[in-house]
């Protein structure tokens, strides 16, 4: 098809596009020449990003500007690599590379052969060749006011400007029932995913390749909007009409913030009559070949005339990520802490956790780094650990950022507006970390909205009405297929949930822990035990089926929900007077150790299910058995704390006294470390067993179960002596009293045995 059509050149980016086997018919290169193909520049290998920027730039540039041929041109840009060795890797390290060698060039006729330059890349005006660097900038009116902003690339949004330059330059006719040449086109997205900058960005870049004349930016939520609109308006109408034969009298018009007049939330509202002049106005700023781009969060259906087009900017990709988070860690001077592996690691798990998104990377990474005292505490391990100290929110400042202050009037807005409905759904919203599905407006109902008459239906109207038109929630769905026998089947499940932004879970955490009243408290126990129940009916369901696969994929993508909820549960227990530490909930049951113990023996067995999978999404790396040991560590210390005090706190239908619970969060810890870290193992165990003998004569009696998880505590402790090689008399010493200690689990009977076991066992 190419041949036939006198494509003679071609330019293969692709990685190993080039690649040369014993079959030259699996070269697509080869295949190209073969088939008729002159000049074809392909890659033998793969070749990394920065190398193929490097290469890209240098080939076009050499042949559109130095107008040298394709070989000369290729040549040169081979040349580019090998003056310039040194690649990017993660997080702004260099690597050294000789990667010159991977573009190589298929010819069959002479190079001199200049045949095939079209005649729209002769026109091009574009020079980069001859342009300063001071000179790389445009002039954009905002707010009637002149700026320069500079033309330097927006991290990760090179396809999001082609595709917008796809929809600017389509000559399709929108309307067939008006005049209007223009375009209309409508940038939505996210809170905090980079709009604004974006279109700047694209403003001066058209200015600077000729595709646009000038622009004009306005902000809709500006007092001025209206008589700048209508400057704006007056400015089109003298306008010559002949404008739409090239660039040189057209303009873009950049319409910001739309959704500041159009949410429910909103203090001055576009009326009916506002949105059918607003209509208006945009085809009139449109004209015959205008550009008009309105940035909304929302879809604004309402403009559906003359708007067509409509282009959704999402968060950053994973590396582009890291890009920018790099360049936070430069302008704070601190490089230096991102030379290890495990560190930016770290830093990825942290970027996963705030969902890739910009404004909340540079928002919260700067005010944990700010928080830091030392260049230790800026690593990203040590960042991720506060960040994970959940519901220790990241305390920010008002002036940091306009939006922070936003999203905090936000949540007073809807306080405001229906003060007992926003505040049970926000307050269960403040458990969740980050993702919710339609299950948990049923947990919310059951957990303390019937007096209000809060059912599923008000709770769904609320989300839709409220949380997804703000821009600081958005629904996402997953697609998982389904296996059998490690066979992929033709069966797939989607499942939907809702996403919150980083910045809205600081926020709403903020508004309720701090002001929070002990009730309030109550009700989240019960909340986090009916999280954890589902939890609990999910991973046992088959995940051979449709059903149990979708329960799979619900319980991974509420890790950290669970964790936050247990975190919350823990955060009451440890801060209310130890003599004292028991939360009666709304439904008068007694909360307190058992409550603990019961959320992290959910938590335990989720993450043992979790884990075991081999499709596990990334964002459940929180369910490890890592990231819930140190909630294990500070229950185990509750714990000792309360025994210390005499606090037994027996129930009355378990039977199950404050030591049993130290004996059994001992275990969990143990089973973590004992393989990992013996000697650890061993500390944790000795620790809980001393505290044990301290207890004995509090403790009367042990059911067979208890008697199971102390001798298998203290066949691993020997197990941690032995392998440690730390203390051999000790470790036969244990042996031989859990020898003493089997014999009394194997009556199966409650046995007085704390004083002839518990007091020989340490000094």
């Amino acid at each position: 098809m190419l041949a036939r059509n006198h494509v003679t050149t071609v330019f293969l980016n692709a990685c190993e596009s080039g690649h040369l086997t014993e079959d030259p018919r699996a070269c697509f290169a080869k295949g190209l020449i073969n088939s008729g193909v002159s000049n074809v520049l392909a890659m033998s290998y793969s070749l990394t990003n920065t190398s193929a920027s490097i290469l890209v730039g240098k080939f076009y540039e050499h042949l559109l500007t130095v107008k040298l041929d394709f070989w000369a041109a290729s040549q040169a840009a081979r040349q580019a690599l090998r003056d310039d060795p040194f690649r990017d890797c993660r997080f702004g390290r260099k690597v050294e590379l000789q990667d010159s060698i991977i573009p190589i060039v298929f010819l069959s006729r002479p190079a001199a052969d200049k045949s095939w330059v079209h005649d729209y890349a002769r026109q091009l005006p574009l020079d980069l060749k001859h342009m300063q660097d001071h000179e790389r900038t445009s002039v954009i009116l905002v707010n009637g006011v002149s700026t320069k902003f500079g033309t330097t690339p927006i991290i990760g949004r090179e396809s999001d400007v082609l595709k917008i330059e796809w929809m600017a330059a389509d000559k399709t006719p929108i309307q067939r029932t008006t005049s209007m040449k223009g375009k209309a086109i409508l940038l939505k997205g996210a809170a905090g995913v980079g709009k604004s900058e974006f279109a700047l960005y694209l403003a001066s870049w058209w200015i600077q390749t000729n595709f646009v004349e000038t622009a004009v930016y306005l902000d809709v939520s500006h007092s001025t909007f209206q008589s700048l609109l209508k400057i704006a308006l007056i400015r089109e109408d003298g306008r010559p009409s002949d404008s739409s034969v090239s660039s040189k009298h057209r303009t873009l018009y950049v319409l910001d913030h739309m959704n500041s007049k159009t949410l429910p939330t909103s203090r001055t509202p576009f009326g009916p009559e506002d949105k059918s002049r607003f209509r208006t106005a945009v085809a009139a700023l449109a004209g015959t070949d205008n550009i008009v781009l309105l940035i909304s969060r929302k879809d604004e259906e309402w403009l559906r005339v003359p708007v067509a087009q409509r282009h959704q900017l999402q968060n950053l990709a994973p590396y582009s990520a890291t890009i920018l988070a790099s360049g936070l860690y430069d302008e704070m001077k601190l490089r230096s802490v991102l030379d290890t592996k495990n560190e930016a690691d770290a830093l990825e798990v942290l970027l996963c956790r705030l969902d890739y998104n910009p404004l909340a990377i540079r928002v919260l990474l700067y005010a944990l780094m700010e928080r830091s005292t030392s260049i230790d505490d800026c690593k990203p391990s040590r960042l991720l650990q506060q960040f994970l100290q959940l519901p220790d929110y990241v305390p920010l400042s008002g002036d940091s950022h306009q939006q922070i202050q936003e999203c905090r009037d936000f949540v007073s807005e809807l306080i405001e507006q229906q003060p007992q409905k926003a505040e049970i759904i926000l307050s269960r919203l403040a458990l969740c970390s980050g993702w919710f599905d339609e299950d948990w407006y049923r947990l919310t109902y059951l957990s303390g909205g019937q007096d209000i008459g809060l059912n599923d239906a008000t709770i769904t109207a609320f989300v839709k009405k409220y949380l997804l038109t703000s821009g600081w929630v958005t629904k996402k769905s997953q697609s998982c297929q389904l296996y059998k026998n490690s066979q992929a089947t033709e069966e797939w499940v989607v499942v939907d949930g809702y996403h919150m932004h980083a910045l809205l879970i600081n926020t709403v955490r903020e508004a309720f822990f701090l002001i929070s009243t002990r009730s309030m408290k109550g009700s989240w126990w019960h909340f986090t035990e009916l999280m954890l129940r589902k939890a609990g009916s999910y991973y046992e369901r088959d995940p051979s089926t449709l059903e149990g696969l979708r329960c799979q994929i619900l319980t991974e993508a509420e890790a950290f929900s669970f964790l936050t909820a247990f975190e919350v549960c823990l955060q009451d227990a440890l801060f209310q007077d130890p003599l004292d530490p028991v939360v009666i909930g709304p439904n008068k049951r007694m909360w307190g150790a058992h409550g603990l113990w019961g959320i992290l023996r959910h938590l335990h067995r989720c993450s043992k299910k979790i884990n075991s999978e081999t499709r596990t999404a990334p964002q459940t790396v929180a369910l490890s058995l890592t990231m819930i040991l140190t909630r294990m560590e500070r229950v185990q210390n509750y714990l000792f704390l309360r025994l210390a005090l005499g606090q037994l706190d027996p129930r009355v239908e378990t039977r199950i006294t404050n030591v049993e619970y130290c004996l059994r969060v001992s275990r969990m810890m143990a089973e973590h470390y004992y393989l990992r870290n013996p000697m650890r193992s061993g500390q944790h165990i000795a620790l809980c067993l001393a505290f044990v003998c301290r207890n004995a004569s509090r403790t009367i009696t042990f059911n067979w179960e208890s008697q199971d998880i102390f001798v298998w505590l203290l066949l691993t402790l020997s197990y941690c002596y032995i392998h440690t090689q730390s203390d051999l008399r000790q470790a036969e010493r244990i042996l031989r009293v859990t020898l003493q200690a089997c014999r009394f689990v194997e009556q199966r009977t409650v046995t007085e045995f704390s004083d002839t076991v518990l007091v020989s066992l340490l000094p």
